[in-house]
């Protein structure tokens, strides 16, 4: 497969205040045919209280891969290509002289012939197809603070409620928790060190298998 792209955007700024940006993105695939995106966003800045308020929507489309497409065993020639919507709203606040920086996020997307990868009771056990109709909502709150000069704490947390629309089940392996915690130190110019966990709650698999227990995962 190949693609030809043509990308265009343009950014307006008003009195340092006002910040608009949109875009249109053509893509031309050899099998999916030629497709158009958009997307646009604005944020607006408060300056005397730190406060920045923002939004944006879009279109995407993404073509199954070649893995997706014709890797031995669980690919599938025979899936189209994933369409999708979405929109966010969101606030970010800055204290103590911007050493403290906290955002919140709600967030909405909606997908067309979702690809996903969904336990089988046969070998190799996981298959990708094309979900009819699907969506995921949520909120994302982050928070990032300088402890030291050197050494900044960071925290964010993601609330997501999905749903396969066909089946009214959550979306598969789509966790409705997850946490990232870490710390990033810098003993000197050109050195960083860093620490984070990252945790995953259960997520559903399938009607026979039910739910799975998550995860946690630390990087060093």
């Amino acid at each position: 497969t190949h693609t030809q792209s043509v990308f265009f955007e343009q950014q307006l700024r008003f009195f340092e205040r006002l910040f608009i940006k949109g875009g249109v993105r053509v893509d031309d695939h050899s099998v999916f045919g030629t497709q158009v995106t958009e997307r646009g966003s604005v944020a607006f800045m408060i300056k005397e209280t730190g406060t920045r308020l923002r939004g944006g929507a879009g279109t995407g489309f993404r073509a199954p891969t070649l893995n997706d497409l014709f890797f031995p065993t669980f690919s599938s020639p025979d899936l189209k290509p994933e369409k999708s919507f979405s929109w966010e709203a969101g606030l970010d606040q800055t204290f103590w002289g911007e050493r403290i920086r906290l955002g919140l996020t709600y967030f909405y997307n909606k997908f067309e012939d979702l690809i996903r990868f969904v336990p089988i009771t046969v070998f190799p056990f996981v298959a990708a197809v094309n979900v009819a109709r699907a969506r995921t909502e949520g909120i994302e709150a982050t928070g990032e603070i300088d402890i030291l000069r050197n050494l900044v704490g960071s925290v964010n947390y993601t609330y997501t409620d999905s749903e396969d629309l066909g089946t009214g089940r959550w979306l598969a392996r789509e966790p409705q928790h997850r946490w990232n915690i870490g710390l990033t130190w810098e003993p000197f110019r050109r050195l960083s060190l860093f620490a984070q966990v990252h945790v995953v709650t259960r997520q559903f698999e399938s009607e026979q298998v039910g739910y799975n227990s998550g995860h946690t995962r630390v990087d060093i």
